[in-house]
């Protein structure tokens, strides 16, 4: 990802890349490594989590213009169909944006553009701490 304030070894691991904006909708580029795989080869769905994670966060500090990053406050996932490891699309909206609680909902999409998975993402758009 291209800011620095937000960046973090999940995207790093996932190789998120910020695709582009519509409006509030939010489009990722996410590549799941063999890393990532379950005993029975597909992507284990706390990696899933952990991607839709990442990009609804982005999704946050992009929609505060880079100012706030996403206090996670609560986040549900439900998995429709397995994926395999590779390149699949997240789309992310913004459902309420508030000054002091945000949701986002997003979706993971494989290779051929099925839903594999969604989440209702709740954060507190908060101010980035400086450590030193």
């Amino acid at each position: 990802m291209q800011d620095k304030n937000a960046s973090s070894n999940a995207g790093k691991f996932f190789d998120i890349k910020f695709i582009k904006s519509d409006g509030n909708l939010y489009i990722y580029e996410v590549t799941f490594p063999k890393e990532s795989t379950s005993p029975l080869e597909l992507v284990q769905g706390g990696m899933i989590d952990s991607a839709l994670d990442e990009a609804t966060s982005w999704t946050v500090h992009k929609a505060f213009e880079s100012k706030k990053l996403p206090f996670t406050t609560d986040h549900h996932v439900l998995f429709h169909r397995p994926i395999k490891i590779g390149k699949a699309t997240i789309k992310s909206e913004i459902i309420k944006k508030g000054s002091t609680v945000t949701t986002v909902e997003g979706k993971l999409y494989d290779q051929d553009n099925n839903l594999v998975a969604t989440m209702l993402h709740t954060a507190l758009p908060t101010d980035p701490i400086k450590l030193k």
